[in-house]
This record gives structure tokens, sequence and C-alpha cells, in this order.
């Protein structure tokens, strides 16, 4: 449920409020946050359902989100289950990763496939992570809160 309304605010919320053109994107930091606080195996199920949903309503390359969003969030699972400590800040500077990481390679691999997308775009990610931590933080809170109130994941073996 969260993940649908994170899309709704994210495709209807976030470009009525840019500004010189850009948008904020808060679904790069709702994958960090709850790889963050659900770990590996919750995490990358996340990313998977996610990237689904974002391949089938906008997507122009299909798999790309499943793909991206998947991988992000086990590689941040896996790093949260054994060095990260679970807090707002650590949150944040993994969403600033997830985000350069998802919007850099993309350009990038457009413009290397021959496509003509505007390589102006890259002036605007800087401008789009500024306005886009404040609207993720909104989310936080509810990602907390819902890691407490799910039971942990037990290992197995």
């Amino acid at each position: 449920m969260l993940m649908i309304a994170a899309y709704v605010f994210n495709t209807t919320v976030c470009p009525a409020v840019n500004i010189q053109g850009v948008s904020p994107d808060v679904l790069p930091f709702l994958v960090a946050y709850v790889a963050l606080h659900e770990q590996y195996a919750g995490g990358m199920a996340f990313g998977v359902a996610l990237g689904i949903i974002c391949d089938s309503l906008k997507s122009r390359y299909l798999g790309f989100y499943s793909l991206v969003y998947m991988c992000l969030a086990a590689g941040g699972g896996w790093v949260s289950e054994r060095y990260l400590r679970k807090n707002i800040l650590t949150g944040v500077i993994m969403g600033v990763v997830f985000f350069l990481f998802m919007n850099l390679p993309r350009y990038m691999l457009v413009y290397n496939l021959g496509f003509q997308e505007d390589l102006n775009g890259l002036l605007e990610i800087p401008l789009s992570l500024v306005y886009s931590i404040p609207f993720s933080l909104l989310f936080y809170p509810f990602i907390k809160l819902i890691s407490r109130i799910l039971p942990p994941e037990t290992a197995e073996g």
C-alpha cells in the first residue's frame, strides 16, 4: 500500500512542485529506506515490486526499473545488515547514493546507445536531488513504523 501511495505521490504531487522545470523523485529514497529497515530479502522484494509498477506505467525500457531497484535494494539491504545503523541519516545517505546511481548511468546509457536524449538533463540531477530529500522524508516515519510492526525475518539454516 505504501508503495502505491509513494508512486502516486511521485507522479502527481512531485510534478506539481517543479521548480525551474525540475521535480523531485522520491522513489530511490523510498527503496533505500525500505532496504535499510527490512534488510536484504524484504528490500529486494520491495525493489522488484516497485520496479514492476514503474516499468508498467512509465518506463520506455521494459525491466529497467525492476532490475535496478532490485539490485539497489539487495545491495543496500546487505550493507545495512552488516555495517550500518538504522537511522534517518544513513537512510538519507543511502537514498542519495541510490538517486545518483539511478540517474547518472541512465543518461550515459541513453547517450551511448545513440538515442537523442537531451544531455542537459545531467545538469538537472543535482537540483532534483536537493528537492527530493525533503519530500522523501515524509515517507521515512511510515517505513520505520511498518518495520517495527512487522515481525523480524528469521534466519534459516
